[in-house]
């Protein structure tokens, strides 16, 4: 059985489980990744460092954006709408 399109994208952004929402910095300077576990990381483009684990297993990631001045990461999950706002910084 092949690997899909997900379980390729958590081995590339090291998360435990199917990779389900990717956003970045709007500098480009980091990029975060939530899954399907709930699972959020944090890292920094330029050196693949890990800035900040942010683990909600309540529920999994299905939407992350940061905010215009990188200051806040907000993650939408799969229960009814809820969202969940992140210092990024």
């Amino acid at each position: 059985m092949g690997r899909g399109h997900g379980d390729l994208a958590a081995g590339a952004f090291h998360l435990g489980q199917d990779v389900s929402s990717v956003a970045f910095l709007p500098d480009g300077t980091w990029r975060a990744a939530g899954s399907v576990d709930g699972t959020e990381t944090i890292w920094d483009v330029s050196s693949w460092a890990v800035v900040r684990n942010l683990d909600e297993p309540e529920w999994g990631v299905f939407g992350l954006q940061f905010s215009p001045d990188g200051a806040v990461l907000v993650s939408m999950g799969d229960d009814e709408g809820t969202t969940r706002t992140w210092a990024s910084r």
